[in-house]
Order: structure tokens, then sequence, then C-alpha cells
């Protein structure tokens, strides 16, 4: 016999697994938010920094991120708000890239200006 808990399990997961996918961008957010309430700028880059050893693209996106921001530049890493300026690190959709070529053509032709 199988329990409610059993039977809401896979239901709860795909409700879930959206929320937890876009944490990382509520975060960053709230990073901007902290240390830019009135940002020069908007940036959008499409490489997501981590903390583990990814390469030299990782090692600098971080450090990109962290001079950028602490000139007052608002740093993103999606186009889901308007951006002021993107940087295209890495065009390949994989690892830590959020967005790609693709991406920037659709974002472009909902903000021409």
């Amino acid at each position: 016999m199988t329990s409610p808990a059993d039977v809401a399990a896979p239901v709860l997961n795909r409700l879930a697994r959206p929320v937890m996918e876009s944490a990382p961008d509520a975060v960053d957010r709230f990073i901007d938010w902290k240390q830019n309430p009135r940002p020069r700028a908007r940036i959008a880059i499409n490489m997501r920094p981590t903390r583990s050893s990814w390469g030299g693209g990782n090692q600098w996106a971080c450090q990109m991120t962290r001079w950028l921001r602490s000139r007052g530049y608002s740093v993103r890493f999606h186009l889901a708000q308007p951006v002021d300026c993107i940087l295209l690190v890495d065009p390949r959709l994989f690892g830590t890239a959020t967005f790609g070529w693709e991406d920037i053509k659709r974002y472009k032709e909902r903000h021409p200006n």
C-alpha cells in the first residue's frame, strides 16, 4: 500500500525544480541590489562563475564580476530583464554558459535599442 507522501513526492519534485533553478538568479539580483541600488549600467555575462576549478574563463568571469560590482555596475547572468551591455564570453551552450548567441539575437529583436 502506498502512502500519500509517496504519491505526492514526484509531483512536488517537478514543482520545486523551477524554483531551485531560478535561485541563483534571485541571489544575484539581491547581491546587485545590495551592492548597487542605483547601478551605473546593467551588464549581462553569459558565463556564471563557479567556486570550483573550471578553467581560465571562469577565473576571468569571477574577477570581472567582482571588479564591475565594486565599480557600481549591476552584473547579471541572464537576459530576463533589460540590460545595457551583453558580454558573450563563450558562445557554446554547456557548462556554466547561461545564454548563447541565439538568445542574444532574440533579446535584440525584443529590445532594439
